[in-house]
């Protein structure tokens, strides 16, 4: 998933964990939801793109290691890929294009890209 109001991620179940830093994170949600001294890890992922399979690195993102993964829209611009974080059911892209010319499609779910 990409969150735009988020400035981290957070790593899920649908990843493989590559690398574990020296360092964690406190992550605070809705409500006030709390995750203390999350370990901040690199892990890695298979995903589907629209000229095959791809592998996506993610790196510091904090590790939960339930659910989904979580990316921020941020984080994806900031390494000069795009997030088109829109559905395309209000006229969005709902993809993630690559600095390399992957298009990796992404699913809308309860209102999160």
């Amino acid at each position: 998933m990409a969150d735009r109001g988020a400035n981290g991620g957070t790593l899920g179940n649908d990843a493989k964990v590559i690398f574990k830093r020296n360092k964690t994170a406190d992550v605070t949600g809705v409500d006030n939801h709390e995750l203390n001294a999350l370990p901040m890890v690199d892990a890695t992922a298979k995903t589907i793109a629209d000229k095959g399979p791809v592998v996506f690195v993610s790196q510091n993102h904090a590790h939960h290691g339930l659910n989904r993964t979580l990316h921020s829209a941020g984080q994806i611009k900031w390494h000069l890929n795009k997030a088109h974080d829109t559905s395309v059911k209000v006229g969005g892209r709902q993809v993630i294009e690559t600095v390399d010319g992957h298009h990796v499609p992404v699913n809308i779910i309860r209102g999160l890209c």
